[in-house]
């Protein structure tokens, strides 16, 4: 058998398939169809302080649309977050602004999506600090930050994760892991004082974001590499209609090699 038919019969019996992976469904889902409703499965009361507005150019593969603050307003939740443990967070992210400068802790950025409380407590938060993502937990207070600027007003899907058991914080930034650490000093705590959960600031009212921000999910769960990867790129066709059509392409070759030998 000539190199190119045994070639072809390996490829043959080769399935092409995509691995989707199955996301959980978030306590906490913002879409921004010219509102600010929560529509995960664990929803909350939110209002709006300031003022900011809405716009339909998101990226491919938000859902809904984009909220636009501009340092005058942001979102606050009414009632504590549903989250105590594990958990992911989720969302894209525009901005061509300039962050505070020589901040340690993501409490001294301008807020993405917090649940920041004063004190020394368990709180977490994501915020834009050093032109770059940030990414805390309290007690101790622990921050890890993109290894990239994030303000060249492109958009920019960040994920969040915190693994109680393990103490790990990772920060993805689009749909690939950009830094992690483990604290152990936070290993097993809860997550259970945290303030109320703000979209555009702190959630001490503070620090508003100037910048565009869509489709915000948080998670009870550690979101895997694969499963970020999935909200970010989508899944693989399955079956590969552009393998299949370079099967058939082979096949051809080696018929009309059979017909020269």
């Amino acid at each position: 058998m000539s190199n190119i038919r045994m070639f072809f019969a390996g490829l043959a019996l080769t399935t092409v398939t995509g691995s989707a992976a199955a996301l959980p469904i978030p306590v906490d889902h913002f879409i921004f169809n010219n509102n600010s409703f929560d529509t995960g499965s664990k929803p909350r009361s939110m209002a709006q302080a300031g003022t900011f507005s809405y716009s339909s150019a998101t990226p491919a593969g938000a859902a809904g649309k984009a909220a636009v603050f501009n340092s005058s307003g942001y979102i606050r939740s009414t009632t504590v977050a549903a989250i105590s443990g594990d958990f992911s967070v989720s969302f894209w992210m525009k901005t061509g602004a300039t962050s505070p400068q020589g901040a340690s802790q993501w409490y001294q950025g301008l807020g993405l999506v917090d649940a920041e409380r004063g004190g020394v407590t368990s709180d977490w938060g994501l915020s834009f600090m050093n032109n770059k993502v940030g990414f805390g937990i309290g007690w101790p207070d622990t921050t890890i930050t993109t290894t990239t600027n994030v303000n060249d007003n492109q958009w920019h899907l960040v994920n969040a994760t915190w693994q109680m058991n393990t103490g790990t914080m990772s920060l993805y930034l689009d749909g690939l892991l950009n830094n992690s650490k483990v604290v152990t000093a936070s290993k097993d705590m809860l997550r259970t004082n945290q303030n109320l959960l703000a979209v555009g600031g702190l959630a001490t009212g503070i620090n508003w974001f100037s910048g565009s921000i869509a489709d915000v999910q948080v998670f009870d769960s550690v979101l895997s590499a694969a499963q970020v990867r999935e909200i970010r790129f989508g899944a693989v066709p399955e079956p590969s209609s552009l393998a299949l059509l370079g099967l058939a392409g082979l096949a051809g070759l080696v018929a009309r090699r059979r017909r020269q030998a």
